[in-house]
């Protein structure tokens, strides 16, 4: 089964994009891009925003909205100033955030051999930010274990049979309390510097076409 089966199994809406690195893992998040962001920061020439000192101190502005300079710090005004153009837009007396994130991870996928435990412990670090999938390439031994614990953890569970047809074990768990902070942005901004590449490696094989 493909990652792109494997999301429609999940549940997942939106594009499948390999390759996010994240806290130490390499998964493959599916994200839906938000279309009047990615032209925003196209047209200031603004890529992902992978300084997490800045994304922390744009947690506490609100988008759209100014906030007089004298109502913050020093170190945030010296970080809003020396940001990339199309962050933020800054006068003698408002500082104005403009970015906000370019994509959401609607789910988080990770493929994993019969080692089971090691991929569920490896997709757990993503509990705080999206439904969570992984893709055994093999029928698991202990099918009841992985069951019960990848219920408990809910995490969701695809993997062959004895015979090789694909089943869904367990679903995934869509909590309502995800953890949209800067840590959760930092997230989405790697995830978008990975679709913004397969996006643009596309272009490129279809104009040598």
């Amino acid at each position: 089964m493909n990652e792109a089966d494997a999301a429609r199994q999940f549940g997942f809406d939106g594009e499948v994009v390999p390759g996010v690195g994240f806290a130490g893992t390499c998964v493959t998040a599916i994200v839906r891009p938000d279309g009047v962001e990615v032209r925003r920061r196209e047209h200031a020439g603004l890529g992902a925003v992978l300084d997490f000192n800045l994304t922390d101190r744009l947690a506490d502005l609100p988008v759209d909205l100014p906030v007089p300079r004298d109502e913050l710090d020093r170190v945030t005004i010296q970080l809003l100033e020396t940001a990339p153009p199309g962050i933020v837009e800054d006068t003698d007396t408002f500082v104005i955030r403009r970015w906000r994130p370019a994509v959401t991870v609607t789910g988080v996928l990770l493929v994993a051999g019969r080692q089971w435990r090691a991929g569920l412990a490896s997709v757990s670090l993503f509990a705080p930010d999206a439904p969570r999938g992984l893709v055994l390439r093999q029928s698991p031994r202990d099918e009841q274990a992985l069951r019960d614990e990848a219920t408990e953890l809910g995490i969701g569970v695809v993997a062959p049979d004895a015979d090789g047809t694909w089943q869904l074990l367990v679903e995934p768990l869509r909590d309502t309390t995800y953890d949209l902070g800067p840590r959760h942005w930092r997230l989405l901004e790697i995830a978008y510097l990975a679709w913004r590449e397969r996006v643009y490696t596309e272009r490129a094989v279809q104009l040598f076409r």
